[in-house]
């Protein structure tokens, strides 16, 4: 018991150490025929991300990609958005949504009529949904309504000029916000149907970006690193500084305490990942170096992907505190330290599917085991030097365990 508490505080030591040091990793594709606009993962495994001409998918977190060919070739695709793992929907930069019900080994389409570039899509549930466009390629902005799960998308209007609308959130009974160029700002509580203009100041700049908790608290964010928070659904505003001068291009909140602002410097093309951990009151840089970074897409067990305009994903992998682990599995590593081979077993009775994620002492990713089904995996030497690495073992919901492993 003494020996066992010796290794949970070491352990606990080296997560600490190194949960400040977000480590942001590049897990590809990186081709320049796939230069991003948008990311989308159903959870840590299964994702997928539009550019130009291209829609890729990954069903092993990253670890590798392939294209989705039965889209049509030549178009750029915008948005791209999965209910679950089967059924999701890309737009086209000539106003067509498209729609799979198996994953994106196939796909139908609809025209959004007089629509043009779709910028955000978003559903209440798995019929009724919208989507924010503008309107015949020019400053319009327009909001499309599904009620038959985007077989079919019908404009619905908009109580004044709106600007170019770029994004737009479903919540829960009916709600739903949009926003645009100039500070445009509309809500609805009838699913779409109509729309409230709420205004936030003809002076802004385009606001790129919104994340609702729920009706009344919520974030806005756009150009000139513009922030600003709401407890009233939209009807005041408070400003929030996030210290650092870049176009926010999407934000995204685990929680009413952590969140995420991903933009770019377009001066001089870096980009900003930042984070927040008391609401949005102070913001801390976690990756900022050259590049061009458009999307975020957060997973129901907290992982963060972020597309790159220059053709690649970025995924946090920063290792979790051992307090964080919300579904402790028991587990045997076995033999630890080992020399050729260890097997790795836990209880997984429900055969869930599973990933284990194998770190440095630094925090760094060296591994990633995905797939993992069954209640055994065989971890070979092969892939490591001599010394200590630490494991975080997740299914599609939480952490379930984590741990040291010692390699001679």
């Amino acid at each position: 018991m003494k020996v066992k508490l010796l290794i949970l505080v070491l352990v606990q030591f080296i997560l600490n150490s190194t949960a400040s040091k977000a480590q942001w990793n590049n897990i590809g594709p990186g081709k320049w025929w796939t230069l991003l606009d948008d990311v989308h993962f159903v959870n840590s495994s299964t994702g997928f991300a539009t550019g130009l001409q291209s829609l890729i998918r990954t069903t092993d977190g990253g670890a590798t990609w392939d294209s989705l060919s039965a889209l049509p070739l030549g178009s750029t695709y915008s948005k791209v958005y999965f209910i679950d793992a089967n059924t999701g929907f890309a737009s086209s930069d000539n106003g067509v949504i498209y729609k799979t019900t198996d994953g994106g080994d196939t796909w139908s389409s609809a025209t959004a009529q007089n629509a043009c570039y779709v910028s955000e899509i978003d559903f209440f549930n798995s019929a009724t949904g919208l989507a924010a466009s503008n309107k015949q390629c020019s400053v319009d902005g327009i909001i499309y309504k599904t009620t038959d799960g985007g077989v079919s998308w019908v404009e619905k209007s908009l109580p004044s000029f709106s600007g170019i609308l770029y994004d737009v959130q479903c919540l829960d009974n009916n709600i739903a916000y949009t926003t645009g160029y100039g500070g445009s700002f509309y809500k609805t509580t009838d699913a779409g149907e109509t729309w409230t203009d709420l205004l936030i100041n003809n002076g802004i700049p385009a606001l790129n970006c919104l994340y609702f908790l729920d009706e009344n608290t919520g974030w806005v964010a756009g150009d000139d690193s513009t922030l600003l928070f709401t407890q009233d659904g939209g009807v005041s505003w408070t400003h929030q500084t996030v210290g650092t001068a870049f176009d926010i291009f999407d934000i995204s909140f685990v929680n009413s305490s952590t969140g995420y602002v991903i933009g770019t410097e377009v001066n001089t093309n870096t980009g900003i990942i930042l984070k927040t951990t008391d609401g949005g009151q102070t913001w801390v840089s976690e990756y900022n170096q050259f590049d061009v970074l458009v999307a975020m897409s957060i997973t129901p067990d907290n992982t963060v992907f972020v597309a790159s305009g220059l053709g690649y994903v970025l995924k946090n992998s920063s290792i979790q505190s051992i307090d964080a682990i919300n579904g402790e599995a028991n587990y045997s590593l076995y033999p630890n330290p080992f020399v050729n081979k260890a097997t790795f077993e836990f209880d997984n009775s429900n055969m869930d599917n599973h990933s284990l994620t194998i770190y440095d002492a630094q925090g760094q990713v060296v591994r990633i085991l995905n797939g993992i089904t069954s209640d055994n995996i065989d971890i070979e030497r092969a892939e490591f030097n001599s010394g200590m690495y630490l494991f975080q073992l997740r299914n599609d919901k939480e952490i379930r365990a984590a741990g040291k492993m010692i390699v001679r």
